[in-house]
């Protein structure tokens, strides 16, 4: 089953974060609503999809990066986790 566990819209970028239950795994996804472009990793558990999905609010929150700079930090953080 997938569902979407919860999301956050970053209205200065048009960016939209969701953290998703895909089966026994957790995604985290970055939409870009100008662009039409997606970004995700899947993770194995709710801790490292909480920790990521934080990390990106918080760059929301603060301003940080481009949808770009964004893209690549997520998937570098899908090779720090193993995926």
């Amino acid at each position: 089953m997938i569902y979407n566990i919860t999301s956050t819209e970053d209205y200065a970028s048009s960016q939209v974060l969701q953290l998703i239950k895909n089966g026994n795994k957790y995604r985290v996804e970055l939409y870009n609503r100008e662009t039409k472009e997606l970004a995700g990793i899947l993770l194995d558990n709710i801790e490292q999809a909480t920790s990521v999905y934080k990390k990106f609010v918080d760059f929301m929150i603060r301003g940080l990066y481009s949808f770009e700079q964004r893209k690549n930090i997520l998937e570098k953080n899908g090779e720090y986790y193993g995926n």
